[in-house]
């Protein structure tokens, strides 16, 4: 039977949610096929066996198990690679979906002709018990752009609860598997392929602060991994347009400064904030302020390096 939406899930050591992430898939209202793949990236607690009890009389469930730890965007990748559907539904395995999340969007992707939609997330703690059961209330507001991949740029789109077609995926190359976290990758390698993106105001996850096995608990960690997403999407993407080019070139800046001051424990003092400042009058960065902020991630200590 086709299908036509496929919730792809990354694991890792999420033992303490599964079953609330699990409970809110089951619950999933909507007339439209689907396929559950849980994809697990050599977790070291029992997060297979919670899976398995728990989706027990579930249909299309498939376990993807792996004998070595790659991250998120190896693993979001191989999840997608093995989806049959039209649509792909992407999530953390702690995250927690409103019942008619993935009807609403579906919707609205096939409403729009659109072929990546972002909705809204929230941050909550403790277990995601009390969350089941939620619903998106009436129709939240939504704005269509044409430029994605300019539209995204502006910031707030580093999150997952992003909806997409399969060709997208496809076409895009996913996450960037030179890069441990797909945070930043994605969203730009998917929206530079893009014809149309829906913004969504509607919450369509609630997700889980400082869970374990949360790989973007690490700061410095996500930093490294921004900075190399822009710099391969300034080197690789074609065409761009100049204006496209100096944001994302500040980017590189600005986070080689956030991560400094993680680094060197003072916010201003350093020759990374210069480079912020000038970036900020003339926006764009200079070759200089590159290349030093191309040596601090190189050298920076402490991360998961895939490059290499």
């Amino acid at each position: 039977m086709p299908v036509d939406l496929s919730f792809v899930l990354t694991v890792y050591n999420k033992q303490a949610y599964l079953a609330d992430t699990i409970a809110s898939l089951r619950d999933q209202r909507g007339d439209f096929t689907r396929e559950y793949l849980f994809v697990d990236d050599c977790s070291t607690d029992d997060s297979i066996t919670v899976i398995e009890k728990q989706t027990q009389g579930m249909a299309n469930v498939t376990i993807i198990r792996n004998t070595d730890n790659m991250g998120p965007s190896v693993r979001l990748n191989q999840g997608a690679r093995h989806a049959r559907g039209d649509y792909l539904y992407l999530l953390d395995a702690d995250d927690i979906i409103p019942t008619n999340a993935a009807e609403k969007m579906l919707a609205l992707l096939k409403k729009e002709r659109a072929d990546i939609i972002y909705g809204q997330c929230k941050k909550c703690h403790g277990r995601g018990e009390h969350l089941l059961g939620a619903t998106i209330q009436d129709d939240p507001p939504y704005t269509v752009s044409d430029r994605p991949l300019e539209y995204i740029l502006k910031g707030g789109f580093v999150r997952m609860g992003l909806m997409t077609t399969k060709s997208l995926y496809a076409a895009s190359g996913g996450c960037d598997e030179r890069i441990f976290i797909q945070d930043e990758s994605l969203p730009i390698r998917l929206c530079a392929k893009a014809n149309m993106l829906i913004d969504y105001s509607g919450i369509v996850l609630y997700w889980i602060a400082q869970g374990e096995g949360k790989a973007s608990a690490n700061e410095v960690q996500l930093h490294h991994d921004g900075f190399l997403a822009y710099r391969h999407a300034v080197d690789e993407i074609r065409p761009m347009p100049k204006s496209i080019k100096n944001r994302l070139m500040m980017k590189m800046v600005s986070v080689t400064w956030k991560s400094a001051r993680i680094v060197y424990r003072h916010p201003y003092f350093t020759t990374y904030f210069t480079d912020y400042l000038i970036s900020k009058i003339r926006k764009t960065a200079t070759p200089q302020a590159l290349e030093r902020a191309n040596l601090f991630f190189s050298r920076v200590s402490g991360i998961r390096r895939l490059d290499s």
